[in-house]
């Protein structure tokens, strides 16, 4: 195969892979984005006039679009073969990564043209080609600035390469919004001029091992938004020891044979970041709109432990096949997992009504605890009993 060639194909069997799920999904994700817009641009419009005029918006907006820079990776396509395989010939590369980064810029252009249709409301800019353009040139720094990430040792100087990136973004888009356009570009133009003499001096080995790495973060990102819709097989589940949880778990359930599948079922939950966080997220979520939101707290009450409920459903699928030779019934999981299920949502119901007692009346709150109680009994017993494989 042809060096030059390689980026292409990858890129070419990354979106026909891609364009296989979406065309599957694609109307799913059309209507979600059509509802959860919907709801955005309602709440963002009444959101704009009551902010106060004391506000430090161009503070807030410089140090905000500061952070999203950080989130930008440079898309290699690299796989873990490529360790053994492409490594030797890294030297011939140099097209390859180059095209990665223009692909990188670009992606980050189009994220950046959608931030900036939102949030123009909030800015009080003259001139758009200047910002446009400004905007263009940070762009291409922190891509550069995101590659050289894979040379940088350790947490704490990877740490404050990323404060040194928040701080001088952050001063360049406060000088602009603050109309001091020759001072912004000075200092952007001096970050341009400093890089080759930090960054472009000493020659370095391309690091394979964080490049796959940084990759196969941005494809379990895409996968986990498809695995919203549909089963993705290529969804690498990822997991941390949270030793506090599992000693309390170790003391909660009680140790007899019917209680061997919620243990298992209850530390799969725990130990897998996947489910474990989105809990958090959702359950965080409903409680800070019901905060703001009162009006129709059980609606977003009932909303949250749908979405939860469902999406806890595929943590089924998590156990390890050796682990169903036990001689326990297919029945007795089932109800386990039911079990397990169940009582996490009775947890977040618990908590996002705590929230809605501060903002609502308390027998209108305690009738609604009624109707969300029957709710998930429903849910689980004549809907979700059915998906349990």
């Amino acid at each position: 195969m042809n060096i030059d060639s390689i980026w292409n194909n990858r890129f070419q069997q990354f979106y026909l892979k891609m364009v296989r799920y979406f065309s599957v999904i694609g109307m799913s994700v059309f209507y979600s984005i059509l509802l959860v817009g919907a709801v955005f641009i309602y709440w963002y419009l009444k959101l704009l006039p009551i902010i106060p005029s004391s506000f430090y918006m161009d503070i807030f907006l410089s140090f905000f679009m500061s952070l999203l820079f950080l989130q930008t990776r440079v898309r290699t396509f690299a796989k873990k073969a490529d360790l053994v395989f492409l490594r030797p010939m890294e030297g011939k590369l140099e097209s390859y990564f180059k095209k990665s980064m223009v692909y990188s810029g670009l992606l980050d252009a189009v994220k950046w043209g959608i931030v900036i249709i939102i949030i123009n409301p909030l800015l009080k800019i003259s001139f758009y080609i200047a910002f446009l353009f400004l905007f263009l040139c940070l762009i291409v720094l922190n891509i550069r600035l995101t590659w050289v990430m894979q040379w940088l040792h350790g947490t704490y100087e990877k740490l404050l390469h990323q404060l040194i990136r928040i701080l001088s973004f952050s001063v360049i888009l406060f000088l602009f919004l603050m109309d001091c356009y020759f001072f912004s570009f000075l200092i952007l133009f001096i970050q341009f001029l400093l890089f080759p003499f930090i960054f472009g001096k000493r020659q370095r080995g391309i690091n394979w091992s964080y490049l796959i790495e940084e990759e196969e973060k941005a494809l379990a990102a895409i996968y986990k938004f498809i695995q919203l819709y549909i089963d993705v097989p290529h969804l690498k589940r990822s997991f941390k020891r949270r030793t506090v949880l599992s000693w309390i778990i170790k003391r909660v359930i009680k140790h007899r044979q019917s209680s061997t599948f919620n243990y298992l079922f209850l530390h799969l939950f725990t130990r897998y970041n996947e489910f474990y966080y989105l809990y958090i997220r959702l359950t965080l979520i409903g409680c800070t709109i019901i905060y703001f939101s009162p009006l129709h707290s059980w609606a977003v009450i009932l909303f949250t432990l749908f979405i939860t409920g469902y999406q806890l459903l595929p943590l089924q699928l998590c156990i390890n096949d050796i682990i169903q030779l036990y001689p326990v019934s297919f029945e007795e999981r089932k109800k386990s997992f039911l079990k397990i299920v169940k009582s996490l949502l009775f947890v977040q119901l618990f908590l996002l009504n705590l929230v809605n007692f501060i903002q609502t009346d308390f027998i209108e709150a305690s009738l609604f605890i009624v109707l969300e109680i029957i709710f998930i009994y429903v849910l689980l017993h004549f809907f979700w009993a059915k998906k349990v494989q």
